[in-house]
């Protein structure tokens, strides 16, 4: 088991093998982490996405494509609902939460996903438009990690990035991962289920918010 502070939050890794190079392969993943945090990451002026909403036009890698198609797929099948051209950004979400900043934005936002182009392995955007993987990157990173430790020949392992988990095969007693529901009011665990080569998603304003100027802001 370990524990690093990526993508926002604290991503716990458990995996049970008697494999002595298995905290190599937990520390690849880590690395695998932190490179999907380098491109995708809208704090990070560098990083693929931050340099095609500046630039509106960007050739950029195949997982990239990936997300864009993901998004348009989900903005389709959820009639809308879902759209990553909605920018938190502008509602006081300008900066990381480790950062203390938030400052609210008043210029108008472009949500109209048919000018989303992919061509080959370029993605172009409206000149006031900007891309925001916030509601779908978590999941993916975690997904594809899952997929990655089974390449590695792993079976029971365990990963939770901010409450984005995918459990597969047993806990080191060989049983089934167990997911404890948390009282967002109380902080105690009201119920639990188990989970078992599958996926879960947990998010609550209780542990990301913030005051600013008597009023209660949060993540969601």
């Amino acid at each position: 088991t370990d524990s690093q502070f990526l993508l926002g939050t604290h991503i716990d890794i458990t995996i049970v093998s008697s494999d002595p190079k298995t905290p190599e392969k937990i520390a690849i993943l880590f690395d695998y982490f932190r490179g999907f945090e380098a491109e995708f990451s809208r704090f990070l002026p560098d990083s693929s996405l931050s340099q095609l909403n500046q630039k509106k036009t960007l050739q950029v890698s195949s997982r990239f494509i990936d997300l864009v198609q993901l998004s348009l797929w989900y903005h389709k099948s959820t009639d809308g609902f879902f759209n990553p051209l909605v920018q938190v950004a502008h509602l006081w979400y300008s900066h990381s939460f480790e950062s203390g900043i938030f400052t609210e934005k008043n210029t108008p936002i472009n949500t109209d996903m048919s000018q989303i182009q992919v061509v080959g392995n370029t993605v172009s955007i409206g000149r006031d438009q900007e891309l925001d993987f916030g509601g779908i990157g978590k999941w993916y990173a975690v997904d594809t990690a899952g997929e990655i430790l089974r390449l590695f020949g792993y079976e029971d392992f365990f990963i939770n990035a901010g409450g984005d988990i995918v459990a597969h095969g047993n806990n080191a007693s060989g049983t089934p991962w167990v997911i404890g529901i948390e009282n967002p009011f109380t902080g105690a665990i009201d119920s639990s289920f188990s989970l078992l080569n599958q996926a879960v998603a947990t998010s609550g304003r209780y542990k990301r918010n913030w005051k600013i100027d008597g009023k209660n802001h949060h993540h969601i």
